[in-house]
């Protein structure tokens, strides 16, 4: 449930910031989309949408990511 303080643009800003820092991860470990698609099961079409913020993916696709990019979650949400 959303909170009424809180705004759709700033989920917006957070999903962006969120995936600019999965998509960093990414590259920093030599990952292609499709790579991270391969060990997580989601398409590279999946990977992109959520590296640029246009996907609100939920906890579970994120622990997935963290496993596929070996990073703590709380990296990701600070």
């Amino acid at each position: 449930m959303k909170s009424p303080n809180i705004s759709e643009e700033y989920l917006l800003l957070r999903r962006i910031e969120i995936g600019a820092r999965l998509r960093a991860l990414r590259l920093e470990r030599g990952l292609t989309g499709e790579q991270v698609g391969d060990i997580t099961g989601l398409s590279k079409n999946h990977i992109s949408r959520i590296e640029s913020g246009k996907y609100n993916f939920n906890f579970d696709t994120l622990v997935l990511l963290s496993v596929a990019l070996n990073f703590d979650i709380e990296l990701i949400l600070k």
